[in-house]
């Protein structure tokens, strides 16, 4: 190899992944979709409650699942169910000829009961930097206590307004899916597999795989019952003020498409 061949292969070793102007705009695209679905599906209360014996554990987690179901019914998914326990499932079909695996798409739409998911007022601004009041309630969220703000600044943010949780567990992870799968079935030229989506209940009481359809999912890793519960039995042994101050920091902020988990 010649010096100039090897200066050549240099740089390109060197040259930063830089995204087209195409891709950018697609980024752009799905992060405002995302965004304003998020903001429309925390206003939805959907607490779920652990001394429930039922499936769902409260019903009002069924008025955001049988929105999720029309809505991917509206967008042209096919199967799309909401069972008996609170399950919506739905099958965005392959758009290749050749056989590839089936992937899932799962989020939850309950939240925790430790903070009230009752009239959410979310608050979505740019962030240029400082303090962020949380609305007229006297909380802030401080770059002191959150350094993560710091690499934030120019973006949207999306908060509460201090009154209540914000819902971004996993409200956010549904607005991402939703925003995906509308993107992808109006864009058929786009390759992929075949893509199951599910939104279920009872995340955060532990409760939320356990009577799962993974029939209707198919997919090539469903989850295990096993993991919720030993999250139901972890969840016991926590006092209820150290539940508390894990969620709290979903009652502060959260990016816009961006989740806080605890």
């Amino acid at each position: 190899m010649n010096s100039s061949s090897r200066a050549t292969r240099g740089t390109l070793h060197t040259l930063p992944r830089m995204a087209t102007d195409t891709q950018k705009a697609l980024a752009a695209q799905l992060a405002e979709d995302a965004a304003a679905r998020l903001v429309r599906y925390v206003r939805v209360d959907t607490q779920s409650e652990e001394d429930s014996e039922s499936y769902p554990s409260t019903a009002k987690q069924l008025d955001l699942l049988r929105l999720l179901a029309d809505e991917l019914r509206e967008l042209g998914l096919d199967d799309v169910a909401l069972d008996d326990n609170g399950y919506v499932t739905a099958t965005l079909r392959s758009t290749v000829a050749h056989d590839t695996e089936t992937v899932a798409f799962f989020a939850h739409v309950d939240t925790a009961r430790e903070v009230t998911g009752a009239n959410v007022n979310p608050q979505r601004f740019r962030y240029e930097g400082g303090d962020v009041p949380l609305g007229s309630s006297g909380s802030t969220i401080k770059p002191s206590e959150s350094p993560q703000l710091a690499h934030h600044e120019g973006h949207d943010l999306i908060t509460t307004d201090g009154t209540t949780l914000l819902g971004a567990d996993d409200k956010a992870g549904i607005a991402e899916i939703m925003a995906a799968v509308a993107y992808m079935k109006a864009n058929p030229d786009v390759p992929h597999g075949t893509v199951k989506v599910a939104f279920n209940p009872d995340e955060e009481i532990g409760r939320g795989v356990i009577p799962l359809p993974d029939r209707t999912l198919s997919a090539r890793s469903p989850p295990t019952r096993s993991t919720d519960r030993r999250r139901a039995r972890c969840r016991a042994r926590r006092s209820p003020a150290r539940r508390c101050a894990c969620r709290s920091r979903d009652a502060r902020s959260i990016r816009a498409g961006r989740r806080a988990r605890c």
